[in-house]
């Protein structure tokens, strides 16, 4: 994730990992859980190489687990995650939810990658498709 707000100095590390443990507790009392966060701590005016849309924290990922890039997704519901994920070459989809910010209609505006209505309509199509290095049908 982009987290602008640790450059600004309004939020520390120590808030930012506590909201990841609450995650981590939510999803663990469900049956799941992340296995790593990544995020990039800079402002948008430092021009550092990991705030989406750049690829850097793409490639940091991909670094860590060996991953190739077509060998990943990367979905989202703004065009600065389609956007690293092309940059880097991999596979992408919108999910585009009715609450979005109002910006994010704009964002998607154009975008020639598979949209989805809901987490749920993408979790569907990606279960439906049995190659999962080929995209699931919009």
């Amino acid at each position: 994730t982009n987290q602008p707000r640790l450059g600004h100095g309004s939020l520390d590390i120590g808030e930012l990992n506590a909201l990841h443990q609450r995650i981590q507790r939510v999803l663990h009392a469900a049956g799941a859980r992340i296995e790593a966060f990544f995020f990039c701590p800079h402002t948008p005016t430092e021009g550092c190489t990991c705030r989406k849309p750049a690829p850097g924290m793409l490639e940091q990922i991909a670094a860590r687990y060996g991953a190739e890039p077509q060998e990943m997704w990367v979905i989202g519901q703004c065009k600065h995650h389609i956007q690293a994920g092309q940059a880097l070459g991999t596979h992408v989809a919108l999910v585009h939810l009715p609450d979005c910010h109002p910006s994010c209609s704009a964002c998607t505006e154009g975008a020639q990658v598979p949209r989805y209505a809901s987490w749920h309509a993408l979790a569907q199509a990606l279960a439906a498709t049995p190659d999962a290095h080929s995209p699931p049908p919009a």
